[in-house]
């Protein structure tokens, strides 16, 4: 890409004035601010529509520079001088630093001598962490490798990563979960528990593992009078994303995916 530069000559003894104007050469777009110096060292800066009027012998050169571009140099000589001629710049190479990209060191948020954190979730409450004293593995047929944690303890930290508050949990624990509005739940073996913050501490409500598989872990968004969700099944290769209608009990199928 060149450099326009528009030029008009206008003889004057032995020095020829030239009016030019430098343009993009990939948009032809003016280019203010472009610095046009002679062998003698005198200096003129287009205007914002790219023009500027220099002055010199149409055999002199003159260097145009710009931060944004490649410099260029021009000599006036066989332009007619009853035109305004372009010259185009080519837009510069931009060279960045060179950067390292890399992971965030681990920060540790959490270490007591009597717990072992397992699991983790992060809500408008604060950071949640489900610590447990001893892993108990399940060994019944289908539920190989699945880790039941026993003796657990739900934690509550600040954005500090101070605690704040903890409970014990009374049954064995798989997991943290959560609702539709990111609540923290816990799964344990018997039953499921949605978690509340008390001026005492933490609350926690007991509910049926039924409900927590069939009732709100299914629904992950909304939409203005409905919930979404699915009805997907690790057994099955197959889901269908619904939404559903509470007040008039109503399930509408969204659409069907297949693996």
């Amino acid at each position: 890409m060149l450099l326009a530069v528009a030029v008009a000559c206008v003889a004057s003894a032995q020095q020829t004035a030239f009016q030019v104007q430098v343009l993009d050469s990939a948009d032809r777009a003016p280019i203010a601010d472009v610095a046009i110096a002679n062998k003698d060292g005198v200096r003129w800066i287009t205007d914002a529509q790219g023009m500027a009027v220099v002055t010199g012998s149409s055999s002199m050169l003159f260097h145009f520079s710009h931060t944004s571009y490649r410099p260029r140099e021009l000599r006036m000589a066989g332009l007619d001088p009853s035109q305004v001629h372009v010259v185009l710049l080519v837009p510069g190479d931009l060279l960045l630093p060179a950067i390292t990209v890399g992971r965030a060191a681990p920060e540790e948020v959490f270490r007591r001598a009597d717990l072992h954190a397992a699991d983790l979730l992060v809500n408008d409450a604060g950071l949640w962490v489900l610590a447990y004293e001893h892993p108990r593995m399940v060994r019944a047929e289908g539920d190989a490798g699945k880790e039941n944690l026993r003796d657990v303890r739900l934690v509550l930290l600040d954005t500090l990563f101070h605690e704040v508050a903890s409970c014990a949990v009374p049954e064995e624990v798989l997991g943290l979960r959560t609702d539709l509005r990111n609540e923290a739940l816990i799964e344990g073996t018997l039953h499921a528990f949605s978690v509340a913050r008390t001026a005492d501490g933490i609350a926690l409500q007991p509910f049926t593992l039924e409900e927590l598989h069939n009732s709100v872990l299914p629904w992950t968004d909304s939409i203005p009078g409905k919930v979404v969700g699915s009805n997907a099944n690790a057994d099955y290769p197959a889901l269908d994303h619904v939404a559903y209608d509470p007040v008039r009990d109503i399930l509408q199928r969204i659409c069907t995916v297949v693996d």
